[in-house]
C-alpha cells in the first residue's frame, strides 16, 4: 500500500477505504506487550510478495 510522493504507507492506507471499513468492522486486537520485555507491539500483516504490486509510474 502507498502512493507517489510523500505520502507514507500507513497514513494511505488509513485513509483509504479498505482501511476505514477495516478500522470500523474489524475486531483488531491491541498492542500486546513482548514476553520478558516493557515493549508493547502493535498486530501487523505480512506479505509474502504473491500479490502483484506495481510501481507509482505504471510500470512493473
Amino acid at each position: 500500500m502507498g502512493s507517489c510522493g510523500t505520502n507514507g504507507d500507513g497514513g494511505t492506507f488509513a485513509h483509504s477505504k479498505l482501511g476505514q471499513y477495516l478500522a470500523t468492522y474489524l475486531s483488531i486486537p491491541e498492542n500486546k506487550q513482548r514476553p520478558g520485555t516493557s515493549c508493547l507491539v502493535p498486530h501487523v500483516t505480512v506479505h509474502d510478495g504473491a500479490s502483484k504490486h506495481s510501481k507509482c509510474s505504471g510500470e512493473d
